[in-house]
């Protein structure tokens, strides 16, 4: 990793920079408490601050604090044009322990978090630590430092995407697109600016990708065999999802091995025991214990005292297929949707879905061109994309037993789906730089996809802003004026601070488009994407 960190080119450090840049602006969009959950992980991070690490499932009551400075934020979930609420001074904000210590009511709904493992939760609380009396501060400067926390952990994403395109392809234009692409899903950015473990996941399920990557080129040494090992059970330790993985790592290293199927069993096996005796000796024994205590891998964190009926109401009517059809709706309104909490306010639906189909031709497209230029065998394109539909597979099973009881549909979020961002972005980066060539402005993809990124996020804000936080009256540029007012109020820090951080980001973004640009004038592309590629300039 030393190695190849040292021959990063310098455009993707600035994608790095403009990525950050774009997950705070992002924190300043969406005031404290908006993002799903967020309210909860707020307060199982205090819970692990003051030790309690293992809570069952019903045993963790929120503390009053973080529901009542919860309570003062009005809610984008319930309630759109905010503009008029009336903001808390910052004056008059106080900390999570000033407004309450003690738990909630026994009457109240159990934070469900405890059905996650500590990893997130006790990283994030010693984090808080370093901020000297964190408990003293204000809940809305307390939650931004916990954010800070999380756009730190996504730092390191476009890096492992840029290395796992470049090892996959032999393609520096192809690696420097896919890393460039998850700045255009709104729920990436939200989920990098708010707390929660999703974020850990990202970071931790970026590397596991990275070094199956290795695998896949042949890589099958006992180092990375050890790293992958690693990664997983640290992935094991943040959330359930990884459960998902030890197919695709088997299927990976099987690939990999090639020959006869005995041939390829005999020189996968040292290196597959070896990361799997280490993933499940770092994370496996997590669940293994849920097993062992609980009668459940992932126990319901509300535990049997919070039915699903009790949440949800009960309703009649319904069939299997309403729920898968259900279900794919939802996953195909939110891979691009999902601007408020959850859907609404979002743009209309045929764009959406449209939008949709267009990424998944570009990512079935990329598995169908696979990755010819790099020493990865056929297959490796399919195995790479593997985990995406095993963890779709995994949310629609988790939700059918609440469908039995409400018919209702909750919990699908596509955001889940990012923890294996690499998989996602290099076929289709692969695919977009293929018809690029066909179009002979290969030199121009990653341009012109940052572009399209661009203006497609602007409008997002800018919807956002006018329909979610601006006034319920007035023309499009007083509901603007109105939500800028609205989302600049609840910023913890001064509106000095919450412009120059606007000023900075859409810097950031020239100077990306400007790198890009230059790049794209002085590179050297080869005639075909399946030739390796000479390294990218700068």
């Amino acid at each position: 990793m030393r190695e190849s960190l040292r021959t990063l080119p310098r455009i993707v450090w600035i994608v790095v920079a403009v990525q950050t840049l774009l997950i705070i602006a992002t924190g300043l969009l969406y005031p404290t408490f908006q993002e799903p959950d967020e309210v909860l992980h707020v307060d199982y991070v205090l819970a692990h601050r003051h030790g309690e690490w293992f809570d069952g499932p019903a045993e963790r009551l929120p503390q009053s604090g973080v529901i009542n400075s919860w309570a003062t934020v009005p809610m984008t979930q319930l309630h759109q044009h905010l503009g008029d609420k009336t903001i808390t001074p910052r004056s008059e904000r106080k900390s999570f322990d000033a407004v309450g210590t003690a738990p909630m009511p026994s009457n109240t709904q159990p934070n469900q978090m405890v059905q996650h493992p500590f990893g997130y939760y006790g990283l994030a609380a010693g984090w808080s630590y370093l901020l000297p009396d964190f408990e003293h501060h204000r809940f809305d400067i307390q939650v931004w430092w916990l954010r800070l926390l999380s756009v730190l952990l996504m730092m390191p994403v476009p890096i492992l995407i840029y290395l796992a395109g470049r090892r996959l392809t032999a393609n520096p234009s192809i690696a420097l697109l896919a890393s460039i692409l998850p700045m255009g899903l709104p729920t990436y950015l939200r989920t990098g600016a708010s707390v929660s473990n999703d974020v850990l996941m990202v970071s931790i399920g970026a590397w596991l990708m990275y070094e199956l990557a290795k695998v896949l080129t042949g890589d099958l040494t006992k180092k990375t065999a050890l790293r992958v090992g690693i990664s997983w059970g640290l992935l094991l330790l943040v959330k359930g999802f990884a459960l998902v993985m030890p197919p695709v790592i088997v299927l990976a290293y099987l690939i990999a091995a090639r020959g006869r199927i005995r041939e390829r069993i005999r020189r996968a096996i040292s290196p597959l025991v070896l990361a799997g005796a280490v993933g499940v000796a770092l994370g496996g024994w997590w669940w293994i214990r849920n097993e062992i205590v609980y009668g459940a891998i992932q126990p319901h964190g509300r535990g049997d005292l919070w039915p699903s009926t009790r949440l949800y109401g009960r309703h009649l009517g319904g069939s299997k297929v309403d729920l898968l059809t259900g279900f794919i709706k939802r996953v195909v309104h939110r891979t691009f949707g999902s601007l408020g909490l959850v859907d609404k306010p979002s743009w209309p639906t045929v764009l959406l879905t449209t939008m949709f189909i267009v990424g998944l031709l570009l990512v079935l497209g990329g598995i169908w061109r696979g990755f010819a230029a790099s020493s990865a065998p056929r297959g490796a394109a399919l195995t790479y994309f593997l985990p995406v539909p095993l963890v779709l597979a995994v949310v629609l099973v988790g939700i059918k037993h609440i469908w039995n009881t409400s018919h209702t549909i909750p919990g699908v979020q596509v955001r889940y789906l990012w923890a294996f961002m690499p998989g996602i972005a290099v076929p289709v980066a692969v695919l977009i730089v293929w018809l690029a060539a066909r179009l002979r402005l290969s030199r121009f993809a990653a341009v012109i996809c940052y572009v399209l990124i661009g203006v497609f996020e602007l409008c997002n804000a800018l919807l956002v802003v006018s329909q979610q936080f601006g006034d319920p009256t007035g023309s499009w540029f007083s509901r603007l004026r109105s939500g800028l007012h609205f989302v600049i109020g609840w910023y913890p820090f001064s509106p000095v601070l919450s412009v120059l951080l606007i000023v900075l980001t859409a810097a950031g973004g020239l100077v990306l488009g400007g790198a890009l640009l230059r790049q794209a004038t002085r590179a050297q592309i080869p005639a075909r994407i399946d030739e390796p590629e000479p390294a990218l300039v700068g």
